[in-house]
């Protein structure tokens, strides 16, 4: 029985029943995530930025990728937008990539870019 109440749980916490199969209902693998767009399109090389990336089957426990850098503090809000921390990076435009638990992935070139921060004057 706790076989079948951990799968009701899940269920009803909104993970798709396939999931849990290991099996698309195609009867193929699920799709890969497909990166859309990311908002803020920039921030700052030295990290921190908050960013959240729109697309498509983003599943819960992926991961985040901008440049060669992870991300901090995913959240996958749904399958649609996911939430995120910038890491410190060096300026420049990067690929972003977005991968599922399952190894599954997707990016899109140059949609995010680390800007050098600028200097403060002394006081």
């Amino acid at each position: 029985m706790k076989p079948l109440s951990i799968v009701l749980g899940l269920a009803l916490a909104g993970v798709p029943a396939w999931a849990l199969a290991g099996s698309h209902p195609s009867g193929g693998k699920p799709p890969n995530p497909l990166v859309g767009a990311v908002e803020p399109a920039s921030g700052s090389s030295l990290g921190g930025t908050p960013i959240t990336v729109t697309g498509s089957d983003f599943r819960p426990g992926a991961t985040l990728t901008l440049g060669n850098i992870e991300a901090t503090q995913v959240v996958v809000v749904s399958s649609t937008r996911l939430t995120a921390v910038t890491g410190p990076h060096p300026p420049g435009a990067v690929v972003v990539t977005v991968t599922n638990r399952d190894g599954q992935s997707g990016s899109r070139g140059r949609t995010f870019t680390y800007a050098a921060p600028t200097e403060q004057p002394a006081q």
